[in-house]
């Protein structure tokens, strides 16, 4: 099975200056929370706040147009019930909220104490919902990139999985 992605770029030239006065990022973190990323999460949380903090490091003005988000996935909750859930959001792109509250907000982040059937988890599924409902154009202007970074130790469900939450 062919998995498309599409992509797309704006060349950097001095097209892409007169952008930036109202160009603004949103960067949503697909996190796995399944028991296998019990040792790692630490390690997710630690590397994010970097990234943060280098962002921070920018002039405010820069720093004001980068947004965050995060979503937790897991696998399928019909199939393994202890998982609590499929996909949950850590946190939608807010644009007034600030970088500290959304670090808050990764601070309760956590891994399941419940096994999952398998090795491969619902990676898409949580890609999928980031796609779809990171909250990209929440006030009606949209964001200009949008970058999904998905963080994982395991293999994605195959497509056409009873178990998979995405139909791809």
């Amino acid at each position: 099975p062919i998995i498309n992605m599409e992509v797309a770029s704006i060349p950097i030239d001095d097209t892409a200056q007169s952008l930036s006065d109202d160009f603004e990022v949103g960067v949503v973190f697909v996190i796995d929370t399944t028991q296998s990323m019990d040792p790692y999460i630490r390690m997710v949380r630690k590397g994010v706040e970097t990234i943060i903090s280098g962002i921070l490091d920018l002039d405010a003005d820069q720093a004001s147009k980068i947004h965050f988000g995060a979503l937790a996935f897991r696998d399928s909750p019909e199939a393994a019930p202890g998982l609590e859930y499929r996909t949950k959001w850590i946190s939608r792109i807010e644009r007034d909220r600030s970088h500290e509250a959304f670090l808050l907000n990764l601070a309760n982040t956590h891994a399941s104490t419940y096994s999952s059937d398998g090795f491969n988890e619902d990676s898409l599924a949580g890609v999928l919902e980031a796609v779809r409902n990171a909250g990209w154009d929440a006030d009606g202007s949209p964001i200009g990139a949008k970058f999904v970074i998905l963080i994982t130790d395991a293999g994605p469900k195959r497509p056409g999985d009873p178990n998979a939450g995405s139909p791809i």
